[in-house]
């Protein structure tokens, strides 16, 4: 079973605290999330890790991940 990202790690991933942001970020980059009772995203690092992961001809660079906002939170 995948583990999730923490509370810091979604703020570090997405550069902002707020859920409203965070949501926009991964829908951008299309991050698979679920949306938790609360509104937050509930996020499992193996999706992370795909998007990341995925070949350049498969458009991540068209997506436009941001990789600096990933490395640096």
């Amino acid at each position: 079973m995948s583990k999730h990202l923490t509370k810091t790690d979604l703020d570090e991933l997405t550069g902002s605290p707020l859920k409203s942001r965070q949501i926009v970020f991964l829908n951008e980059n299309r991050i698979p999330y679920f949306e938790r009772l609360d509104g937050h995203p509930f996020v499992l690092w193996d999706s992370v890790t795909q998007r990341l992961t995925t070949k350049p001809n498969e458009s991540v660079r068209d997506r436009g991940i941001n990789m600096q906002a990933a490395a640096h939170g």
